[in-house]
Formats: structure tokens, C-alpha cells, sequence
């Protein structure tokens, strides 16, 4: 019923309205990534476990940053999946505008919606089923940026970045996770090469966030080649979409 709408809502302004040249979007970042839990042991017969997988995609749509991401992951026994959409402005801040998060767990349903009003105010609202809508309003500073979008951030300025030396910023995580969509303090600092750096040609950046130290390492444009979580034995890798789809034997 939702597809037939947005259908007809589409053909009612192709009807209604002059036809325009748009230019097409123009792709910053795109990519397929699978998410393991703990590593293979040969010794005990131990696997790592196949968690969930995601694509990525950054591009520059009417004069904004617009990030898309789509995860599927695997919990107790059922693939639940999470959508993403991030819209910032285009330029070295990547300042939040607007964001939807909706999150699906069997049949129960979570959606999040963040918009900023008055320059630097963002009102959430979450929507849960069988609960009233509940309202946050949040102060963004001038360096805080959507958490998705920390590849795009740390891609505008990994040229400029001295080994050892941390830049602040802070994020706001979409889904929350328990912060009451608080905006949090980061810093990235640029890590000396490793074999796993130089063997990618990429760069090695060390994220703290929380009080937790991730590994990323990333392309001169960011993007994410893999990622470490050490204290959850997290590893995150980019893949070709055929890997991606079948990391989860559906």
C-alpha cells in the first residue's frame, strides 16, 4: 500500500509541476562491509562470529551531504535489519541538518527522527510501537557530527594530520544506545603504519569515543577499509556486495 502511494504521490508532481534538469548525485563514499564477532581458532575449532553486514553510501544531492546505510544483522536466530539516512551540509563541518533511523526487530518496529531547528538545536523524536512519541531537544556545537558520517569528516581531513596528534570533535549517535542522544566528546589521532596499513595503502586512525578505542583504517578519501573494535572483538572489513549478501548463509 506504502509503495502504491509514494507512487502516485511521484506521478501527481511529474503531472503538476515543470520538468527541471537536476544533475545527478555524485557519490563521495560507497561500500559493502561484514561485521565479525571473535576470531577463528584452528586449535579449539572456535569460528568467529558471522554478526551482520551493511552498505554505505555518501553522496552530494541538491548541495547537501547525503549518507545512506542499510544493515542486516543476525540475532537470535532472526536477520533484523536497520536503515540510516544522515543529510548534513556540505562543507569541511558536515554540521547535522536532519536524519531518519528506523529499526526493525521481528515484528516491532523503532523509528527516530532528528531535525535542527534554530541553527543549533535538534529536536529527536522517537516513535515506539505501543508508546506515545517521546521529544528530545539537544545544543549541537559547531564540531559535532553525525556519527555516520565520521568516514566523510576524517576524509577532509587526514591530509592535514600529524602522527600523534589528536583532533576533538564530537558525535551524535543516531540510535542513541543508551546516551540520551547526548552529543558526545571524540578525538581521532593518526597511528604510525602497520603491516595490515601498509599492505592496504591506507592510513590508521585511532578513534576515542566513550571510553573505547576503535582502529580505523581508511582510504585518502576515508573510506573505511576495516575497522577494530579490540574490546568486543568487533573486526568490521570491506567486501564486494556478493560477499556482503552471503556473509550470513540466508
Amino acid at each position: 500500500m506504502k509503495t502504491h502511494l509514494f507512487i502516485a504521490i511521484a506521478l501527481a508532481a511529474l503531472v503538476s509541476s515543470p520538468a527541471r534538469a537536476e544533475s545527478p548525485p555524485k557519490v563521495l563514499l560507497e561500500g559493502w562491509y561484514t561485521v565479525s564477532i571473535g576470531k577463528d581458532n584452528p586449535k579449539t575449532g572456535m569460528k568467529a562470529i558471522r554478526y551482520g553486514y551493511y552498505h554505505d553510501k555518501a553522496s552530494i544531492e541538491d548541495g547537501k551531504v547525503k549518507y545512506l546505510n542499510e544493515y542486516w544483522k543476525k540475532e537470535e536466530g532472526f536477520i533484523n535489519e536497520e536503515k540510516l539516512g544522515t543529510v548534513s551540509k556540505n562543507d569541511d563541518s558536515l554540521q547535522p541538518i536532519f536524519y531518519n533511523f528506523r529499526s526493525k526487530y521481528r515484528n516491532a518496529e523503532t523509528n527516530i527522527d532528528g531535525l535542527v531547528e534554530k541553527g543549533t538545536q535538534m529536536t529527536i523524536t522517537v516513535r515506539k510501537p505501543g508508546a506515545q512519541p517521546t521529544k528530545r531537544v539537544r545544543g549541537l556545537s559547531q564540531d559535532t557530527i553525525f556519527a555516520s558520517q565520521f568516514p566523510l569528516w576524517i576524509g577532509r581531513r587526514l591530509s592535514k594530520m600529524k602522527p600523534g596528534k589528536a583532533v576533538n570533535f564530537r558525535v551524535l549517535l543516531e540510535d542513541d544506545q543508551g546516551k540520551d542522544f547526548q552529543p558526545l566528546n571524540a578525538k581521532a589521532t593518526l597511528e604510525p603504519f602497520d603491516d595490515f596499513s601498509r599492505s592496504s595503502k591506507t592510513q590508521k586512525i585511532k578513534v576515542d569515543l566513550d571510553g573505547q578505542s576503535t582502529h580505523w583504517y581508511v582510504k585518502p578519501d576515508g573510506l573505511p577499509v576495516r575497522l577494530l573494535l579490540p574490546s568486543a572483538q568487533i573486526e568490521v572489513n570491506l567486501v564486494s556486495e556478493k560477499e556482503a549478501k552471503n556473509f550470513l548463509g540466508e
